[in-house]
């Protein structure tokens, strides 16, 4: 497995893309660590690997990041349509430690009951890429993957010859109403420096469902801004600076990821997102290649639940305000050596990572005088200090790439919940050691053509705060669930927790024929997986009179086929996907054992999309998706979930763009023509989700100055 920290991997394909600058004018630096064959390719040849280019963005117009990532295969979004319900499932993880996200190289990370989390702009970004399967630079979590955006810089918006410049865009969605506002100015200050400010906001209806009627509270009212500059300091020394910020407001559902709107009621929303990203690049001859970010971000929500709006609030409690504040803080540092004059490539990494998050969290109820304090919301910390060391050994044709990480993950509870552990003499600080090896093997069987790969990685899954530190009646520590005699005092998990571990094995072939007729390109990959998971922190519970654990696991296979044709004029992509398995989260003296299939995965995904440029000025390109049905949780006999089916869907999507003239661009882009009624994949406890949003139509308009 080939390692990608800090700037992500999506640079890689985006700096293949670009055309050559001069030597004093500051491009994104090249991020995989190791040096294999680099083409304009969509996707990694080593590994699990996908990116959306700066230009795929631009042509496919995503409203959202989860838009954006659709045709990757065995990734899809969880929850929706609600820009707060949204999250990351790959190969079906989709829990909030399970998929790691990081904007500009900075770790996001929210955790609320059924809420996603995920506030990232897609119009302020240059690149998406999503890495399948844990990763030695990704850390603690991450057992789906990891997905890393990087926002525009001045580069990706000046053109050859432009030293200042601006641009205005307008939009307008049929579905929802939706209106989109945006202003950039961008430029050079100087000829080694460049300079983005950019402002957006979208404002939005609810959406309208395939049958004319409306998905209630699916409105939207959102604000961005980007702030970035980039300098090249001196000779191998460049430097970036972001600020992203994000705020989104209105009436949305309690419980916004469910797949029945209300079933919590609705609430009275803020959200207020901000993200400050410091990037470094110094290069200084073969040993020293060193790539580092320090960064911060915040996530402040304020919740405000009414009597009659939502079953939390009564008459008795008046008016409640939740009130969520996350702050991270992160370093992370990877250096690349190169060992010249052997007879054979060597190349080592060596990585240290830290971050901290600190979690405060309140209710008051209007008529309760109290601290605020809720011991089923916990407030807490957490603390990850980590090292990694990964070699790469090239023989001829033949790559070895084996790699050790070591984490150091701290969890200290705060407030109200740290009062009630030392009360009843628990330790209310936990303390995570694990070392976690990965191994990759790439043969190049036929030169620059034909090529397979092997990766083995091991990943561990730490609870989370909440599973942590919970008590009451969602927590899975009560005496209730293990009895008087096994139960903690305090009736919190804490320390009774291990990790979750993880196996994730990988093979696949690759294929590239770079010169074709007419110029074209070729490019195809096929993977295969089987994850391995055991010690489901969801399946804590007593295993006899005197124990508990976690004898909860899941098994998991399937396939992933990725191919790409790209001529001077025109594009096809194909994309395919499928997971199958088992889960058990039984095994105890409440739960029996009872394998199932495994029900928390989307369903299979077939897509085939391609486009056409009939003159300079004028471009179309249409989409085809098909989803399969998938499982879901239909009930519930005498404790036992009954398994059924959520049906598939086939969808066509559209897009075009006409550069008018240097000035002026119209872009028109159109989802699920057919105008189909489907559901999404956000039921709730694993039921039947959502009912999809039908047919939308957006135009925008684009004028540069």
């Amino acid at each position: 497995m080939l390692a990608c920290t800090l700037w992500c991997d999506a640079l890689l394909a985006q700096d293949a893309a670009t055309p050559t600058a001069p030597a004093n004018v500051l491009l994104a630096p090249r991020v995989e660590v190791f040096g294999h064959r680099v083409g304009p390719t969509p996707f990694e040849t080593r590994d699990a690997n996908s990116t959306r280019t700066l230009e795929e963005l631009r042509r496919d117009q995503p409203s959202s990041i989860f838009e954006a990532i659709r045709e990757i295969p065995n990734v899809s979004a969880n929850g929706g349509p609600r820009a707060s319900g949204l999250s990351f499932n790959i190969r079906g993880f989709s829990d909030n430690e399970d998929v790691l996200v990081k904007l500009d190289g900075v770790p996001k990370g929210f955790e609320k009951y059924r809420f996603g989390g995920t506030f990232i702009e897609p119009d302020l970004l240059r690149s998406i890429t999503v890495q399948r399967g844990p990763r030695i630079a990704s850390g603690s979590g991450a057992l789906g993957g990891t997905v890393l955006t990087v926002t525009k810089d001045a580069n990706d918006l000046l053109r050859p010859g432009e030293r200042w410049g601006a641009q205005t865009k307008l939009g307008h969605g049929s579905n929802n109403r939706e209106e989109l506002a945006s202003i950039t100015a961008y430029g050079r200050p100087t000829p080694g420096t460049g300079l983005v400010v950019n402002v957006l906001r979208r404002v939005a209806d609810d959406f309208k469902l395939a049958d004319g009627s409306r998905l209630p509270v699916s409105s939207t009212d959102t604000l961005s801004a980007l702030i970035k500059g980039t300098a090249v300091v001196a000779d191998g020394l460049k430097v970036s600076l972001s600020l992203v910020g994000f705020n989104d407001s209105g009436l949305q559902p309690y419980d916004a990821t469910g797949g029945e709107p209300g079933l919590f009621g609705t609430v009275t929303r803020k959200v207020r997102d901000r993200n400050l990203a410091l990037n470094i690049a110094y290069e200084r001859g073969p040993w020293v290649n060193l790539l580092a970010t320090l960064g911060a971000s915040n996530t402040a929500l304020v919740d405000l639940l009414r009597p009659g709006d939502t079953p939390f609030a009564n008459a008795a409690t008046g008016n409640v305000t939740d009130d969520y504040d996350y702050r991270n803080k992160t370093i992370d540092l990877a250096n690349t050596s190169r060992f010249e004059g052997l007879p054979f490539d060597f190349e080592v990494l060596v990585g240290a990572q830290w971050l901290q998050n600190k979690r405060e969290i309140s209710r008051q109820r209007e008529l309760i005088p109290g601290t605020g304090f809720e011991p089923s919301i916990p407030p807490g910390d957490k603390e990850v200090a980590a090292g990694y060391v990964q070699a790469r050994l090239g023989l001829g044709p033949l790559e070895l790439i084996p790699g050790v990480r070591h984490d150091r993950y701290q969890s200290i509870a705060t407030g109200g919940t740290a009062a009630i552990l030392q009360a009843a003499g628990e330790a209310h600080r936990i303390t995570l050691r694990q070392t976690t090896p990965s191994l990759g093997v790439a043969l190049e069987v036929v030169p620059q053509r034909l090529s397979a790969f092997f990766n083995r990685a091991e990943g561990f899954r730490p609870p989370l705060i909440d599973e942590y530190f919970t008590q009451g009646a969602f927590g899975r520590c009560t005496r209730f669930l293990l009895g008087a005699a096994l139960a903690p005092s305090s009736q919190i998990c804490g320390s009774r927790y291990r990790a979750q571990d993880s196996v994730s094995r990988e093979f696949g072939l690759t294929y590239a024929q770079p010169v074709l007729p007419w110029g074209a390109v070729l490019d195809a990959k096929l993977t295969g997986f089987r994850i391995n998971t055991q010690h489901l922190l969801r399946s804590i519970q007593a295993l006899s009179a005197t124990e508990i654990g976690q004898p909860g696991f899941e098994r998991r296979k399937g396939w992933e086929l990725e191919a790409s044709l790209r001529g001077p004029r025109g594009y096809v992509r194909a994309s395919a996907g499928q997971i199958d398995g088992t889960v058990d989260v039984g095994g105890g003296v409440r739960l029996p054992s009872n394998p199932q299939p495994l029900y928390n995965v989307p369903g299979d995904s077939r897509n085939l999309s391609m486009g056409w440029q009939f003159w300079p000025a004028f471009e179309v390109g249409v989409g085809y998706q098909h989803v399969s049905a998938r499982r879901v949780i239909t009930g519930t006999v005498r404790g036992v979930d009954v398994i059924g089916t959520q049906a598939g869907y086939a969808l066509w999507n559209l897009n075009a763009r006409w550069t008018i003239s240097p000035t002026w661009e119209l872009r028109l882009s159109g989802d699920n023509l057919t105008n189909k009624a489907y559901q999404l994949s956000n039921g709730f406890g694993g039921g039947i989700g959502t009912d999809a949003p039908g047919r939308n139509v957006r135009l925008t308009v684009v004028a540069r100055i």
